[in-house]
């Protein structure tokens, strides 16, 4: 096989899902016949249709220069197969789409969690490493897979070493996210006479430009719904 075929297969396999094939929204009929609705599951209609799933952003010159420099460093293997596909005219939009959110979705767990940011990108190049082992094996004589194979089977280890322990970390974090709930449920629970008191005056004070409507507080729960507004 050729191997800049075998690269820009490969980069399309190890990349995910990049095209996913949805299910048709209508069941074939003779001719002549207008389409059978399908049931799209527990509480859907016939009829009914999934709503269309919102499609991932394009990325901007600026913003797909910053994705270009993160794959360089990160994933060179990968990078240097998209570029034998871009300079073909064959890379899809859609694995376009699929980097840059990629890069957007790691970006932003350096924000939220430095922790899992760093064991996110060792993830990256993990992966990275097994592309470039994977597309030797393809291209590689007979003679010599069965070493590249040990390697492979290897670094799909670390690979899966990797995956348990970021999501080990991320169990940890949703851990200490529930206690830091819990310890704040409990106080409020202990000073409920307080919160009383509290909401009370908020709603005796709160303004209002109608006698017969009751007054809008300036803070609502996020469970609740706002309050109508007064009409003109």
């Amino acid at each position: 096989m050729n191997f800049k075929l075998s690269s820009g297969l490969c980069l399309l396999t190890l990349c995910g899902s990049i095209a996913v094939a949805q299910p048709p929204a209508t069941r074939p009929a003779p001719p002549g016949q207008a389409p059978e609705p399908r049931f799209h599951g527990p509480g859907r209609g016939m009829g009914e249709r999934r709503p269309p799933r919102p499609q991932p952003a394009d990325p901007t010159d600026a913003e797909w220069s910053q994705v270009e420099a993160f794959m360089r460093q990160n994933s060179p293997n990968r990078w240097k197969a998209f570029e034998q596909l871009a300079a073909e005219n064959r890379v899809p939009r859609s694995l376009r789409r699929w980097m840059f959110a990629r890069w957007r979705m790691i970006q932003g767990m350096g924000q939220d969690s430095p922790e899992l940011h760093e064991q996110r990108l060792a993830h990256v190049q993990l992966e990275d490493e097994l592309f470039g082992l994977v597309g030797q094996w393809r291209t590689t004589d007979a003679s010599a897979q069965p070493a590249l194979r040990l390697n492979i089977r290897e670094k799909v280890g670390q690979l899966i070493d990797a995956s348990l322990k970021e999501r080990r970390a991320r169990i940890q974090r949703s851990r200490e996210l529930l206690d830091r709930e819990a310890q704040r449920l409990e106080r409020e629970e202990a000073n409920r006479n307080q919160l009383i008191d509290r909401r009370t005056e908020a709603e005796l004070s709160a303004p209002t430009t109608r006698p017969d409507l009751p007054p809008m507080r300036p803070e609502h729960p996020r469970d609740e719904p706002p309050p109508p507004r007064d009409e003109d």
